[in-house]
């Protein structure tokens, strides 16, 4: 899944936990696909991804306005456009050529219209209509499936925004966080109540892929964004005192219990899971986030701001968004593999894209190295003079 940010900046600094977290969320969905004992509900990693993104985003556009008085969305949509799409143009580059070579006439034409999908952020609408994926009873996935989570917290971060601007334009900065958490309650309640209303045994993708279904996940970590982010009048979060911080970080290891245990036991079409259960996921998820934000010195961020956990934390979006098409093209029938060594060989392969995706593509694009190669291919009278120069 994708990251929010790739250092998880929160209004509170640098959180290297919150790496830690996305980590142990990447895991479990890679381990998921791989078919490994254990996880049969690692699919719910996506989820704590959701609850990361609507806690690091609703956190980043509350501080802004805190620090400017305002919120400049087009900076924020070009932020997110330079983090998030040329690792994905990438990945969709290198499937849709090995697809050529690999699949055939009739699943390669379903794959250009699951790449168009995917380019437009709608994938998991996609894969409603197309009825196939890891969800589905009978059809064959797509290599693009799993885009169908970037397509829900794309249209998360087109349309928050514009709802965080309107309420804090509408009202006093010490209203807005009030009226924000009613509206993520009210939506998380809305969401939870759709998941059960839409679910259906016989075809769970309506519920497993809608975006209207899954966004209780976003909302909850958008509402404890709007619990925690400091304001000007409230710049550090009231959870002082050491009793305070006992009892947070027993809500967490009840988060962490019960995280690990629906990793373990759920599957993706469980009736209690689309009845109640996506959301305690999210909550369980969040009380981790509170304890590892709130105490950075707990024992709960220190273990997972281990360094071997932060740094697949912070190349997750590529191992995320990498792990399933080799999944899908390196298989036992191509390779003449067993299991274990098949499982090596993918999870290897993996890391190495990750890492030279991470190095090569995405932070070199965030740190401006196409805007200053455009730069340089522009003629000399069409370039921007430097700060301190003047045009003559």
């Amino acid at each position: 899944m994708r990251n929010s940010s790739d250092h998880s900046p929160t209004a509170f600094g640098y959180s290297p936990a919150l790496d830690g977290l996305r980590a142990f969320a990447v895991l479990s969905v890679v381990l998921f696909h791989a078919g490994v004992g254990g996880v049969g509900g690692g699919f719910l990693g996506v989820d704590a991804f959701f609850v990361l993104s609507g806690f690091l985003i609703t956190s980043l556009l509350l501080a802004e306005h805190v620090r400017h008085g305002h919120i400049k969305l087009s900076r924020f949509w070009a932020r997110r456009a330079r983090r998030l799409l040329p690792a994905l143009l990438a990945m969709l580059l290198a499937t849709a050529i090995a697809g050529h070579f690999l699949l055939d006439s009739d699943d390669l034409k379903l794959l250009r219209g699951d790449g168009l999908a995917a380019i437009a952020y709608v994938a998991n609408w996609r894969m409603i209509w197309r009825g196939t994926g890891y969800v589905a009873a009978t059809a064959t996935p797509s290599p693009l499936q799993h885009t169908w989570s970037l397509g829900i917290e794309e249209q998360f971060y087109v349309l928050w925004p514009l709802i965080i601007a309107g309420l804090l334009a509408w009202l006093a900065a010490r209203r807005t966080r009030w009226v924000l958490l009613a509206v993520c309650g009210g939506g998380t309640v809305v969401s939870a109540l759709l998941a059960v209303a839409l679910y259906n045994p016989n075809s769970i993708s309506r519920d497993y892929y809608g975006t209207d279904t899954r966004a209780q996940a976003l909302l909850i970590g958008a509402a404890l964004a709007a619990i925690l982010t400091p304001t000007s009048d409230r710049p550090t979060p009231r959870h002082r005192g050491p009793t305070r911080h006992v009892a947070l970080g027993a809500l967490a290891i009840v988060g962490a219990v019960t995280t690990l245990w629906m990793w373990h036991v759920a599957s993706d079409d469980d009736a209690w899971l689309y009845r109640g259960g996506l959301a305690a996921i999210a909550i369980a998820t969040a009380l981790i986030i509170t304890h590892a934000v709130v105490s950075p010195d707990s024992p709960t961020a220190r273990l997972l701001a281990l360094a071997p956990l932060v740094w697949l934390g912070r190349i997750s979006y590529g191992v995320y968004l990498w792990h399933w098409p080799l999944f899908e093209f390196v298989t036992a029938d191509r390779t003449g593999l067993g299991r274990w060594p098949l499982l090596a060989v993918r999870l290897i392969g993996t890391l190495v894209i990750a890492i030279a995706s991470y190095f090569v593509i995405e932070q070199p694009i965030r740190r401006g190295a196409l805007s200053r190669l455009v730069q340089r291919r522009l003629p000399q009278s069409r370039r921007r003079p430097r700060p301190g120069r003047t045009c003559r």
